[in-house]
């Protein structure tokens, strides 16, 4: 969403006149139109709103992590190049979902359609593209080995016979937890979830703001004092907004309160 479709979304159709004065934070995927250091929405949105505070959403980081470890894993490219060769054979042609289909009766087997791989969520998709596969088993390699054999086109047999040595060389590590987990890589999956979060640990608005958090709070005879320098660091970032009514003094008084 661009930063005009934005502000018309919240101006127009949910009817928030003083968004402005009432944005402080804001959650984004890393795509360049939100966070294009130069004309992205929210180099675009600190413009009007200056303390707003911009988050890089943590399950596309998540996701952004795992697919660097995925892809040093030579096994993955394996599955994850099949995964999405067979959704093509059987989203393309109807008479080869078909086929698939009566194959899935004579095994009494109710057919998953082959799944995209890939996509904006592309764990889910990689999970439920695996789960297919495994429930299909048996119905893939019969109505396979048979388009392999008897398939209207050369090409179509050529492909029906790569699947089918793809699906019986990797099927007997071909699970969801085996799949979605990259073995033996673990000093990788920290290094890269290490770099994908790192920048939760720079922003001293972020941190303070961890003192708002219950499960944090040290016990009774130490919180008298706790939290009070980070109250103090957020007051400072938002005090623009906040003078508008109370002064710190306010907030500090607030913030012992709550502690009581």
């Amino acid at each position: 969403m661009t930063h005009a479709a934005l502000v018309s979304t919240l101006e127009e159709e949910l009817e928030i006149s003083d968004w402005k004065d009432r944005l402080v934070s804001g959650c984004f995927d890393g795509a360049a139109v939100n966070l294009g250091c130069k004309s992205g929405v929210v180099v675009r949105l600190e413009k009007d709103v200056p303390e707003l505070i911009a988050i890089h959403c943590c399950s596309h980081r998540l996701e952004l992590a795992v697919k660097a470890v995925v892809k040093e894993v030579p096994f993955y490219k394996t599955v994850n190049t099949f995964l999405v060769d067979l959704y093509k054979a059987y989203h393309d042609s109807a008479l080869m979902w078909s086929g698939l289909r009566i194959e899935g009766d004579a095994f009494k087997i109710t057919i998953l359609k082959p799944q995209k791989a890939y996509g904006t969520r592309w764990l889910p998709h990689h999970e439920r593209a695996i789960t297919a596969v495994l429930r299909d088993y048996p119905a893939l390699v019969q109505h396979l080995g048979e388009v392999a054999v008897n398939g209207s086109t050369q090409a179509t047999k050529e492909s029906a016979q790569k699947l089918t040595k793809a699906l019986k060389n990797i099927r007997a590590e071909l699970n969801p937890s085996q799949a979605i987990k990259p073995t033996g890589k673990l000093r990788g999956t920290q290094d890269q979830l290490r770099d994908r979060f790192s920048s939760f640990l720079v922003n001293k608005v972020l941190n303070a703001a961890t003192v708002f958090e219950y499960r944090n709070w040290p016990e009774n005879e130490d919180l008298e004092t706790y939290g009070d320098s980070e109250v103090k660091e957020v007051y400072l970032h938002f005090k623009k907004r906040l003078d508008k009514d109370e002064n710190m003094k306010e907030t500090i008084m607030q913030w012992l309160e709550i502690k009581k």
